[in-house]
């Protein structure tokens, strides 16, 4: 046998068992919501957001939106939830993609508003366009959240004691000692950009108009993170205003229900937190006063 022929029967072989594992995956259900790399997890999130059938509800910011998995939402009114929670991105990114394909109700991440466009979402406007990324529309065997070594490492994960959850200290003045790098979140009095500012009013205003429900929503951090100073805040309390939009503080109201807020590393939720947060995020939606609002008949 020639080397060429050997080398398309590997390739053929690859193909095939690779093929074979996206079939079996496909049926039985295995999915990963997660990956090895934050720029994997993105990927993950980008294709089942643009790809599978449209959600309910889609929540747009970071990577603090990003730990409240879809999964974390099953069993409540607002399922099928996508998370467009990207890391190292904000809510204009975000919300681009959505005005794609607007679902009926879009949560919008408050800690995060004023992140400006960075290096990360330019990998990920080249990931959007690149061959690859798009031919995963029609051949699952190159979705990211197929891949054997995401599955496993999204089934590892679930089975993780939480023994490395902690609690920051209530008044904590210094950063987490192990701050992902790809975070970042809005610092102490930032001004933000007028460009920024008149975006995300320019793309709440678009789904307003094409009848989705945005919501802002501050996601649990530490004190460093949610102070009444950081500007993102705000500009949430600005937006929530002059829009009309419900605003949630998923802090406060895990407090109030007596709901232990932990942390993997001092900024995003451990996945027991998460998992609380999720469900008081859908319980107030949930109320009469805000789900008559929105319309999750599509």
């Amino acid at each position: 046998m020639s080397r060429n022929r050997q080398v398309l029967h590997i390739l053929g072989l690859t193909l095939l068992l690779a093929s074979g594992f996206a079939l079996v995956a496909r049926v039985a259900a295995w999915r990963a919501e997660i990956a090895e790399t934050n720029s994997q997890a993105n990927v993950i999130r980008l294709q089942a957001f643009l790809f599978d059938a449209s959600p309910r509800a889609v929540l747009v910011g970071s990577s603090l939106f990003g730990r409240l998995l879809p999964s974390c939402f099953e069993g409540t009114p607002i399922t099928p939830v996508a998370n467009l929670g990207l890391d190292g991105s904000g809510a204009v990114f975000g919300l681009d993609l959505v005005l794609r394909r607007p679902p009926p109700l879009v949560f919008v991440e408050v800690n995060t508003l004023l992140n400006p466009s960075n290096a990360n979402e330019e990998v990920m406007a080249d990931t959007l366009r690149s061959l690859h990324f798009r031919a995963a529309k029609f051949l699952p065997v190159l979705r990211a959240d197929f891949r054997p070594s995401s599955i496993l490492y999204s089934w590892a994960k679930s089975q993780r004691t939480q023994t490395r959850e902690f609690t920051p200290r209530p008044n904590a003045n210094s950063a987490p000692t192990n701050p992902p790098a790809q975070v970042s979140l809005a610092p102490f009095n930032a001004a933000g950009s007028p460009e920024i500012r008149a975006k995300l009013r320019s793309q709440i205003r678009a789904l307003q108009d094409r009848g989705c429900r945005v919501i802002l929503v501050r996601m649990p951090a530490s004190h460093r993170f949610t102070s009444a100073n950081n500007a993102s805040f705000a500009l949430g309390d600005e937006l929530a205003k002059e829009l009309k939009l419900p605003q949630y503080d998923l802090d406060d109201e895990c407090v109030r229900r007596g709901i232990a807020v932990k942390y993997t590393d001092g900024v995003h939720l451990s996945p027991q937190a998460a998992r609380e947060a999720a469900r008081v995020l859908a319980e107030l939606v949930a109320k009469p006063e805000i789900a008559g609002r929105a319309d999750f008949s599509h």
